[in-house]
């Protein structure tokens, strides 16, 4: 009977690199990652050829470039591994792990940090895809009201390669046990100077740091991946009980928005965006039988005080 890959027993995990594009060549230590799915591919462009035959055929398809990347799908939990693709995410680094019950702060910076992915099928044989060169494009977190909170992670990186055994010396640092978080456990909201409590449904946002491929002649893979201007944008959906939340837009002025996540543990996450502006904002009338709700968007922006657009705090449980 064959031995198929079960998607169950992927084992999907990731390796800071030294250089860009280079797997570390001893003993890589490989950071599993918990997560829910995955679409990391290989990609190839190509070009019919223009060639004009007599047959009407095609003559040739032209690989012109390779590339590889995609997007990571998780639950959120406090956990190390996790944390580091937060780190990449937001081009900085939280540095040593905090002493239990200590918040440890970290705002978005200009590091440039890269990664050789890895996915890992079980089967009669195993079989690996490795992914080099790759960087954090995108981070993505959305908390829902009666669900646990979900986010993703999306990569480019320079190429893909595919393989039937370990890298020589290959080790493998497992994820931590943490409870994943869910939209219950979000203990304090704060929007601006709004005093009254506010009861949202939807909470999300998108940190895109606008990754590009930078091909050159001489090769069918990247040169480099290259970091744009860092854009966060979001969403606000919560009952409409006042003009508190529609003020803030009408009014075109800046705002703070933050917002602290507490695990059945005491781990906490504190999301932060010191200075916002809300583009959007709707209040629609949806017919009968239904909650009038307020539908916002907002873009985060730098603040000239914090030196930044976003910060992320962690704290372990004393």
């Amino acid at each position: 009977m064959p031995n198929f890959a079960d998607a169950s027993e992927t084992v999907l995990s990731f390796v800071p690199e030294v250089t860009w594009g280079t797997t570390p060549p001893a003993a890589p230590a490989f950071q599993v990652l918990r997560f829910v799915s995955d679409n990391l591919v290989g990609n190839r462009t190509t070009q019919q050829s223009n060639e004009i035959t007599p047959s009407a055929d095609d003559s040739d398809l032209i690989r012109l470039g390779e590339g590889g990347g995609g997007d990571i799908a998780f639950e959120l939990s406090y956990d190390p591994n996790l944390q580091s693709l937060m780190e990449a995410a937001l081009r900085k680094t939280w540095g040593a792990a905090p002493a239990a019950g200590v918040a440890q702060p970290m705002a978005a910076g200009t590091e440039k940090k890269s990664f050789t992915f890895q996915k890992k099928y079980v089967g009669a044989a195993d079989i690996f895809f490795r992914f080099p060169g790759a960087r954090i494009g995108n981070m993505a977190l959305t908390i829902q009201a009666r669900q646990p909170i979900t986010g993703s992670f999306t990569t480019l990186a320079k190429g893909y390669e595919s393989d039937d055994a370990e890298l020589a010396g290959a080790t493998y640092v497992q994820p931590g046990g943490n409870p994943v978080m869910s939209a219950p456990e979000v203990a304090t909201i704060t929007v601006g100077s709004i005093s009254a409590p506010l009861y949202f449904t939807d909470l999300s946002f998108t940190l895109n740091n606008n990754l590009r491929e930078q091909p050159y002649v001489g090769d069918v893979f990247n040169a480099g991946i290259g970091y744009g201007q860092r854009q966060i944008t979001g969403s606000l959906v919560g009952y409409l009980e006042d003009l508190g939340l529609y003020d803030l837009f009408q009014a075109n002025t800046f705002f703070a928005l933050s917002y602290e996540i507490e695990d059945g543990l005491l781990n906490k996450y504190k999301f932060e965006f010191p200075r916002c502006k809300m583009p959007q904002g709707q209040v629609p009338t949806p017919g009968n039988n239904q909650d009038v709700m307020f539908n916002g968007g907002f873009q985060a922006l730098r603040d000239p005080t914090a030196g930044t657009s976003f910060i992320i705090t962690r704290t372990p449980h004393a």
